[in-house]
């Protein structure tokens, strides 16, 4: 894990070796089955710090259920691809059953409005100026391809939006954040970068590396999911598509 200049977050948990950059900064616990590299000694850890811990397999086991929370039945392979445009809102039942075969852009000026509470893709990109609107309940998207995020979280409490956004990512890319984002982001198999600078994240990091820029902070808001809502998702049928951190590192 590396994390940047001036950039500032809560605990770490990191079965991989640790880079601080100048004045990054740790409010809480820093543990790392490798070692802390401090770039100066400006790099602040306000917790205590463990190097060389032999507790990685049990922090994987108390983490399995995040990691594990999703039971897919079917595949992401990209038959289509949709873009949206400037003026265009579109609402999350076009992420429905289906659409882990489609890959979505919302470009400039794109709306997503939610009205589900499970969203698939077979990729999802938002760029520069696209708004997705934060829910009034939990959502849990599935994603297999590809997951970039530039775009803007549409909302007046991004800690409240925080709490009822999930993203399941499956695939191999680097995942890049971009601009503020409010949610969890769950990627076993990719590296998660965040922020390039002045960014600010909300909600917390499970993924197999984790990079986060310079002037970059980190508030740590929990996931709390509906009682009544299931992230298992059955992603089987193509032809219902319809267009109408805690940090843990393993």
């Amino acid at each position: 894990m590396s994390l940047g200049v001036n950039a500032s977050v809560g605990n770490i948990y990191s079965a991989k070796s640790v880079l601080l950059r100048d004045r990054a900064k740790v409010y809480g616990n820093l543990e790392t089955a490798g070692s802390v590299e401090k770039q100066s000694s400006t790099s602040v850890v306000t917790g205590t710090i463990v190097e060389h811990s032999d507790r990685a397999g049990a922090y994987e086991s108390m983490y399995a259920p995040v990691l594990d929370n999703a039971t897919l039945n079917g595949d992401f392979i990209i038959h289509h691809q949709y873009s949206f445009n400037t003026g265009e809102t579109l609402y999350s039942h076009i992420l429905g059953a289906g659409a882990n075969n489609v890959e979505f852009l919302f470009n400039s000026g794109s709306n997503l409005v939610f009205n589900t509470n499970v969203c698939l893709a077979g990729s999802l990109r938002f760029q520069n100026g696209a708004k997705m609107y934060a829910p009034i309940e939990s959502v849990v998207f599935h994603i297999g391809n590809d997951f970039q995020w530039n775009g803007i979280i549409e909302t007046n409490d991004m800690i409240s939006a925080a709490q009822r956004i999930m993203v399941y990512y499956y695939g191999t890319n680097r995942v890049f954040v971009q601009s503020d984002f409010a949610g969890t982001i769950v990627a076993p198999n990719a590296e998660v970068v965040v922020g390039q600078s002045g960014k600010n994240f909300y909600g917390a990091i499970y993924a197999k590396s984790i990079v986060i820029h310079q002037n970059t902070k980190i508030t740590w808001v929990p996931f709390v999911p509906q009682q009544n809502n299931s992230v298992v998702a059955n992603v089987t049928d193509e032809n219902h598509f319809n267009y109408s951190i805690n940090f843990l590192e393993i």
